[in-house]
């Protein structure tokens, strides 16, 4: 009888865990910028560096640092992407910005 309750307080457990990490990635990818279908528009190239100055972590609030950018073209869009690394935990992310409009 012990052993089916201490199994069924692990599996408890272990749901609880990927429920609270599944809702983590859901908020995270809602975020401005997750994705490229949420990238942040900017109009110049020195509103990226503003915007990065500003970026938090979405896990533990602190500020991050870019690693390095990337371009990236989908039909006539265009996109910078920016990975950045935590500075508190280590988490990297990258950050979409639609650039298209600093072209035209």
């Amino acid at each position: 009888m012990m052993s089916i309750l201490f199994t069924l307080a692990i599996v408890v457990a272990l749901v609880a865990v990927a429920a609270r990490r599944w809702q983590e990635r859901r908020a995270r990818r809602q975020r401005p910028g997750a994705t490229i279908e949420r990238a942040v528009v900017v109009g110049r190239f020195d509103e990226i560096d503003v915007t990065l100055e500003r970026y938090r972590c979405p896990r533990c609030g602190e500020p991050v640092q870019r690693m390095g950018e990337f371009s990236r073209n989908v039909g006539a869009r265009r996109f910078r992407v920016a990975r950045v690394l935590c500075r508190g935990c280590g988490h990297e992310e990258r950050v979409h910005f639609d650039v298209t409009a600093a072209f035209h």
